[in-house]
């Protein structure tokens, strides 16, 4: 008895029937492998063949993903859009957000995958190729499942120190809240400030870099999607205070699509505003080999249950501080509105005492009326009268 391909079993244990094209290879697979002749190498089946075969098996089996805790049965014609140009399957996946900051702080601050980190700061800071360039950093508050209770007040910033002691501050801000400019100021001097113990001198403080993701546009005036702020002598520019250093990256301001990515630098933006809407990794984001490993941190079928309900908790929270925010927006427009109607009717009917009060003066000046007497009779100066004459 002919043993039938490893394909074949597998396909009929899941009740589903080997397509015709398939047999046909069995049967070919059989004999020659039967006389000792690998098939795919006698050209009796072609590799295109195989893996045509391959993704219809696929096809028919169905596949599933994780997605909002639920396991779900992708379409069949999803399988089309997922082909690429080497007629490979590529699985779909749904990716968390990176501007979700439970997300952001998994995929850049885990200490065990601090290669990750490494590559976004020395593209995102310009550090690559330089002497500047981060060789080794460590996270000073790695990255822990944050508590649903706690999720509010857990400060979600990412700490971190490289070699030569400079401290970073990344933040992933999604609205501009009050005195967010004053926030970032304390922050960047209190990381300097605890950098010294009791008694300890000066020379010892280091330089700390803050770099902020912003999902709105903080200066409205300049149409660059990054800025760097640094302090300088107004006249000549010089940079002598070196030690507080502060970059943005503006997420709205940069609308590149794919093709127009010319860096690494634009590769690590774009996944921060995009992974939260793609299903699979494009082949433009396959280099460098940190990019590709930040996906797959983003997969959400690979996050916990506890993962995926602070993910979701800080997502409904950030959609009800939009709301909120809209809310207070519009009910403001709408009190202004009706505050400078008042203040305009009542405007109105000051101007319009003043000009009846000129006109009765006017008339009584044609009446040859003093103007003492006119202006006992209507309350106008008597400056304001005699220019009427």
């Amino acid at each position: 008895m002919v043993k039938p391909c490893h394909a074949d079993q597998k396909t009929r244990h899941a009740g589903v029937k080997p397509c015709r094209a398939y047999r046909k290879s069995c049967h070919a697979d059989q004999k020659t492998r039967h006389a000792g002749v690998n098939p795919l190498k006698a050209g009796l089946i072609t590799r295109k063949t195989r893996e045509r075969v391959k993704f219809l098996i696929m096809a028919n089996l169905g596949a599933i993903t994780f997605f909002n805790r639920r396991v779900e049965k992708i379409p069949k014609p999803y399988y089309n859009k997922a082909m690429n140009d080497k007629n490979e399957v590529n699985p779909g996946f749904i990716f968390v957000d990176p501007k979700n900051d439970v997300a952001f702080r998994k995929i850049f601050g885990d200490e065990n995958k601090k290669e990750i980190l490494i590559s976004f700061l020395n593209n995102i800071l310009d550090f690559s190729g330089t002497n500047k360039e981060i060789i080794d950093i460590a996270v000073k508050n790695p990255y822990q499942v944050p508590k649903l209770k706690e999720l509010k007040e857990t400060i979600l910033d990412i700490k971190a120190v490289d070699k030569r002691n400079i401290h970073y501050i990344i933040e992933m801000q999604v609205f501009h809240t009050t005195a967010f400019e004053k926030k970032v100021l304390y922050y960047v001097s209190k990381s300097y400030s605890q950098q010294l113990n009791r008694a300890e001198d000066y020379p010892k403080l280091n330089q700390v870099i803050f770099l902020g993701f912003l999902n709105f546009n903080l200066f409205r005036d300049n149409s660059d999607y990054t800025s760097r702020h640094l302090i300088l002598d107004e006249k000549t520019n010089e940079h002598h205070f070196q030690d507080f250093e502060l970059h943005f990256v503006e997420l709205p301001k940069f609308t590149k699509s794919l093709e127009e990515l010319k860096d690494i630098k634009d590769k690590w933006i774009y996944f921060v505003k995009n992974a939260g809407n793609m299903t699979m990794i494009p082949r433009e984001l396959e280099e460098p080999k940190e990019l590709r490993e930040a996906f797959e941190v983003a997969k959400q079928m690979k996050w916990s249950k506890e993962e995926l309900d602070a993910y979701d908790a800080l997502g409904i929270f950030i959609q009800d501080e939009r709301g909120r925010i809209e809310y207070a927006w519009e009910d403001g427009k709408e009190e202004g509105i009706r505050i400078g109607e008042e203040k305009g009717i009542k405007k109105g009917k000051i101007e319009g005492k003043i000009e009846g009060k000129i006109e009765t003066a006017k008339e009584l000046l044609n009446m040859g009326i003093e103007i003492e007497k006119i202006a006992r009779a209507t309350g106008l100066e008597k400056e304001e009268i005699e220019k009427l004459t």
